[in-house]
């Protein structure tokens, strides 16, 4: 699962997606400024606009979920 997130944090144009973990806590990465991954691959940090962060073990990853674009209609 790291790959998957490593290929998708080098897609052009970036987009946004969250990480679901085993025990069904999804996270969301809103851009490639979002998340790091460690040397090791074991330890993902995604980032959270208020400046913490939520680090994940990699083994605990189950899922990759792309956002679906907004299908709101403009005023």
């Amino acid at each position: 699962m790291v790959n998957e997130v490593r290929r998708m944090m080098e897609d052009k144009p970036f987009k946004p997606f969250s990480i679901v973990t085993s025990s069904g806590q999804g996270y969301r990465v809103a851009s490639v400024d979002h998340i790091d991954i460690a040397p090791t691959g074991n330890q993902l940090a995604v980032w959270h606009d208020d400046g913490t962060c939520s680090i994940i073990g990699s083994l605990h990853i189950t899922a990759i979920e792309i956002d679906k674009p907004s299908t709101q209609q403009p005023a």
